[in-house]
């Protein structure tokens, strides 16, 4: 594995952290929860990390392994 980065995070690194999510290709993170409003679970990030896309969960994280912010081949 690959060592931890912590918010705040740049432009870049956000981008390439919500294009990590969208690829498939390995578990995104989540905040683990089924929530009652049925929206997902798949985090958001954000300039001061991850957040949860429901705004009743409230669920944030401030870090990521740096594997997720390289770029897809």
């Amino acid at each position: 594995m690959t060592e931890p980065i912590t918010a705040p995070w740049t432009s870049e690194q956000v981008q390439a952290l919500n294009d990590y999510q969208e690829r498939g290709d390995m578990h995104p993170y989540t905040c683990g929860a089924l929530h009652p409003s049925g929206r997902s679970p798949v985090l958001d990030a954000t300039h001061s990390g991850w957040v949860c896309p429901d705004p009743a969960c409230g669920y944030t994280q401030d870090w990521a392994w740096a594997i997720a912010t390289r770029p897809t081949p």
